[in-house]
């Protein structure tokens, strides 16, 4: 067995691993109890851009704080903060029918990593007050080692220090995810191999032996996917924006983790 801290992958969790309640459910239930009088997408709206505006002005943590949003909103709509439990909200929405694996096959692999000596662990933006009910609904928080969340951290993707703290000194490390700047370049930015892992991937491989035609076509595909994420991304797009390699299917992850070998240690 691998020493526990000698290789670590850590993974993204929403829209990774999990398809979440948080827009199709939670949202909507935070705006329509704090609507008042106004339209239920306009508090919802604002909700979002909130959450935005903290991330441009640099403050992590209080961008993911959803609590911190919904106080404001609903004293902006004459309701006391507290009004609404947003994480008595996410609990009460964190089951099996609206949330779920995004892949058929994830713990079955994620337990393959683990037997095979990596220490697995989930490095996510989310607080974790929101993201242990999904866990717990998912079945994964009995499959990984260990969770690292904004409020816990005090730092969020892309920042090198959140990945630092989740790599804990691994000699080995590996970072898997669906964004393009919060994982791809975050896990670049860290000196870690990095996995972008989307069902709509253009190919699955490494990156290192893409041809002109191909990566041409991967790079379009990387703006088109940043813009969709809405992403700070250039058109021309940076070498450390381009994923060390690319899956569609968890199920793939293990061969192509063989495949990096040792080009995955930092």
């Amino acid at each position: 067995m691998t020493p526990r801290s000698a290789r670590t992958i850590t993974f993204d969790l929403d829209d990774t691993l999990i398809r979440n309640a948080f827009s199709r459910w939670v949202i909507p239930e935070i705006a329509e109890n704090l609507a008042n009088g106004r339209q239920k997408t306009d508090v919802a709206r604002s909700l979002h851009m909130r959450h935005r505006r903290a991330l441009e002005r640099g403050d992590a943590v209080t961008a993911y704080d959803w609590q911190v949003h919904t106080d404001a909103l609903a004293e902006e709509s004459g309701l006391a903060a507290g009004t609404v439990d947003v994480a008595a909200v996410v609990r009460r929405h964190a089951v099996p029918d609206k949330v779920r694996l995004l892949h058929d096959k994830t713990i079955p692999v994620l337990r393959e990593l683990r037997d095979g000596g990596w220490r697995v662990a989930i490095l996510t933006n989310g607080f974790r007050v929101y993201q242990e009910p999904v866990l717990r609904a998912t079945g994964l928080w009995e499959e990984v080692d260990e969770v690292f969340t904004t409020d816990d951290l005090g730092w969020a993707k892309p920042d090198r220090r959140a990945f630092a703290a989740a790599f804990g000194g691994a000699s080995t490390t590996v970072h898997v995810g669906d964004r393009i700047d919060h994982d791809i370049q975050g896990a670049r930015r860290a000196a870690a191999t990095s996995v972008l892992m989307r069902r709509d991937a253009p190919f699955v491989g490494r990156t290192a032996g893409l041809d002109a035609d191909q990566l041409a076509v991967m790079r379009a595909y990387l703006v088109k996917s940043a813009a969709a994420q809405r992403a700070a991304v250039a058109d021309d797009v940076a070498a450390e924006l381009l994923p060390d390699a690319v899956v569609a299917d968890i199920v793939d992850l293990p061969p192509i983790l063989d495949e990096l070998g040792e080009e995955a240690t930092r």
